[in-house]
């Protein structure tokens, strides 16, 4: 292998490899005496909690039938809401089609009208095309 005539006589080694530069960059922990524990970490102080009254249970049976009649009303809204969203995505999908639409009717008018006057310039000039009237800009 070495004979092989690729070989170079006076190849350059590659220089090795330097050590890691992860060791440099070690921080210096001050190490503790031995003769302490080391202290757990404290979590911080959180005050106790304490639940509070809901709506219904500070009213209590005096507005029952008021709060019942709340629930029914929040009940409806949120249907009613819910039914907005879903009509109000149907109506957002219906213009998009139409403008979609609206586009591509637009695109074939155009074309018609193209094609119409390539057979105007063709019928009447029997069978001849004019190049020049049709690529100069000017319209017959």
């Amino acid at each position: 292998m070495r004979d092989s005539p690729y070989h170079a006589i006076g190849a350059v080694k590659t220089p090795p490899t330097p050590p890691s530069p992860a060791s440099s960059f070690k921080h210096l922990v001050p190490e503790e005496p031995s003769g302490e524990m080391p202290k757990a970490p404290t979590a911080p102080f959180l005050p106790p909690f304490t639940r509070r009254e809901t709506l219904k249970e500070r009213l209590g049976q005096k507005y029952k039938d008021e709060l019942s009649q709340i629930e029914a009303i929040e009940a409806s809204r949120s249907r009613a809401a819910s039914e907005q969203v879903q009509i109000s995505k149907g109506v957002r999908r219906a213009l998009h089609e139409l403008e979609i639409t609206t586009i591509d009717l637009r695109a074939a008018q155009i074309r018609r009208e193209h094609a119409e006057d390539h057979r105007r310039k063709a019928a009447s000039a029997n069978g001849f095309f004019d190049f020049e009237a049709e690529f100069s800009g000017s319209t017959a």
